[in-house]
């Protein structure tokens, strides 16, 4: 397969000598293209040179980039050459102009003044103008006529913002303060906050915040609608692929499961629990999409395949949520590991408090370490938020004194003791969990979720599947 050319100029092929010949020439306009650490520095630094050779002052020049490690950078490497050049030989000089696009003749011509470029630039009184857009700008306002400041809007003394950062908390004050003066702003306020989340809500003001120019543009050509495209319009490699909301769709155990979940705690239903005083937060898995499996089967080491596993219990609860809120519950989506663009970070005194206001918290990427089960992240974030009890769903109705699935004859339990289940060697779930429990006198109730009306039942308080306390 043929290399595609390393240089291109005026969209056609060219060799390194032709493409600098013509990049580093001040008396040619240009735009140049380039990935990171390909040179542009080095390239505009060139250009400098040689627009002070070619009889530029040093004040006439002005360079402008993006920020100040940038213009420093510019600064420093200019005059670290002009030491370079006046202590080098001719050879060395001559050598320098060419791999900066001069002719060799041309080179002859002009070493001679590379050699005293140090000392005129020193001796001129003003150095060359690197400055970022900022300061360029700051100092365009500072020379400005009153007379044009006055009819722009801006007062003499003000003053450019380098960090927006710094001023974020102010426009958001000024922001609420227009939403709070104006109901039809308020109302739709208040129903993005009760669906999203006040933490998802203010994430997303700050991008437009920093996306605020590019807004301002798309409003103003009435392109804003039309501004976002979906991942299909931007990569259409990706249009054939499968949303995972769909996939999910297709998996007949998980809809099986989720239509438990939205049956218990459905608007109605979900008032019903909450008026006799039940507070509910889910901890949930990812086995549909992932399992964690041997290392020597899949060659996935353990702590990798633990992170996929988590992955994928934050995809399940991104469905579990717009499952619960489009039965009208609202819920908040809480992940281990960060991601803020799809859930709120983890925090304790924050779940606790959507709790305590009625919202089913969906915990996400369990512990957020590997080496740790979904069973021990539910025991964890139960003790965490001090939940009363542990509701643990699975394809049974309780504990047995077998596996009732393989033994007809197993014997099933309605209360049992931590002390029993651990001198029975019964596996309620893993140890580590299970421990916690103990240790911390939760309570927790084993139940067939795939029972109808079971769920609803727990939350009630009535007697379903095995109590171990």
């Amino acid at each position: 397969m043929p290399l595609e050319p390393a240089y291109r100029a005026d969209g056609r092929p060219c060799d390194e000598a032709q493409f600098y010949a013509l990049a580093c020439d001040p008396s040619r306009s240009g735009v140049v293209q380039a990935c990171a650490g390909a040179g542009k520095t080095w390239m505009l630094v060139s250009r400098i040179v040689r627009a002070l050779l070619a009889g530029a002052a040093p004040d006439e020049i002005l360079a402008i980039t993006f920020t100040r490690k940038a213009a420093s950078e510019m600064r420093a490497r200019l005059h670290e050459w002009l030491r370079e050049f006046a202590n080098a030989t001719s050879d060395e000089r001559c050598e320098a102009l060419r791999v900066r696009g001069v002719s060799p003749a041309q080179a002859s011509r002009l070493e001679p003044a590379l050699a005293r470029l140090q000392a005129r630039v020193l001796g001129a009184g003003s150095d060359v103008q690197i400055h970022t857009f900022h300061a360029w700008f700051a100092q365009l306002l500072r020379l400005a006529p009153l007379e044009l400041l006055d009819a722009l809007g801006l007062h003499p003394a003000m003053s450019l913002i380098e960090e927006i950062d710094d001023h974020v908390g102010e426009l958001l004050r000024r922001f609420q303060r227009v939403v709070l003066n104006t109901p039809a702003l308020l109302d739709d306020y208040q129903a993005l906050s009760a669906r999203h989340g006040r933490w998802r809500l203010d994430q997303w003001l700050r991008a437009a915040i920093d996306k605020r120019l590019e807004i301002e543009c798309a409003d103003a050509h009435d392109a804003l609608q039309d501004a976002v495209v979906t991942a299909a319009e931007h990569w259409p490699a990706c249009a054939s692929f499968i949303h995972p909301l769909q996939r999910l769709a297709a998996d007949m155990a998980l809809r099986r499961l989720f239509g438990r979940a939205i049956e218990a705690l459905t608007r109605s239903a979900h008032k019903k629990w909450r008026d006799a005083g039940a507070e509910l937060a889910i901890v949930i898995g990812g086995g549909n999409i992932y399992r964690g499996m041997n290392e020597a089967e899949t060659g996935i080491e353990r702590a990798h395949g633990d992170y996929m596993g988590m992955l994928a219990t934050v995809i399940n609860g991104m469905a579990l949520q717009a499952a619960l809120e489009k039965a009208g519950v609202y819920t908040r989506l809480q992940s281990a590991i960060k991601m803020e663009q799809i859930a709120e970070p983890y925090i304790r005194r924050r779940a606790m408090r959507h709790v305590e206001k009625g919202r089913v918290v969906i915990f996400g990427a369990g512990t957020g370490n590997p080496y740790f089960t979904t069973d021990t992240a539910g025991s964890l974030r139960a003790i965490e938020i001090k939940a009363e009890v542990i509701l643990k769903g699975t394809r049974v109705d309780g504990i047995y004194t077998a596996d009732p699935e393989k033994d007809p004859k197993a014997v099933k339990y309605d209360t049992i003791s931590f002390a029993e289940c651990i001198s029975k060697n019964l596996k309620v779930m893993d140890m580590t969990a299970f421990t916690l429990c103990m240790e911390n006198k939760l309570p927790i109730i084993v139940f067939d979720m795939n029972k109808t009306g079971n769920l609803l039942k727990v939350i009630e308080g009535l007697s379903v599947g095995t109590l171990v306390n």
